[in-house]
């Protein structure tokens, strides 16, 4: 997997959206007994991106935004151990 992106809404910031995302796939993963690739992939990127990521910055960035009523997506991707990630406003 080389990237997922998460949606934040007004509301809902990206570290509950995120949070939000991994419990559900970890919760996906329990149920089936098994995890595919991607799930795995994913559900690491998400765990890095939950431990490693300023949230009170990227909630400062991006809940202006989001009043203002623009749509605002995060893109993470990690490269081996190291995740990165950016905000684009769509």
């Amino acid at each position: 997997m080389d990237s997922i992106e998460l949606e934040p809404v007004l509301g809902r910031c990206i570290q509950t959206t995120a949070r939000e995302r991994h419990r559900q796939l970890v919760e996906h993963i329990l149920r089936c007994g098994v995890a595919t690739d991607s799930e795995a992939q994913e559900a690491d990127l998400l765990r890095m991106f939950l431990e490693t990521a300023d949230f009170p910055r990227l909630r400062a960035e991006s809940e202006p935004l989001l009043v203002q009523g623009s749509r605002v997506v995060f893109q993470i991707s990690s490269a081996g151990d190291r995740v990165s990630w950016k905000m684009e406003e769509r």
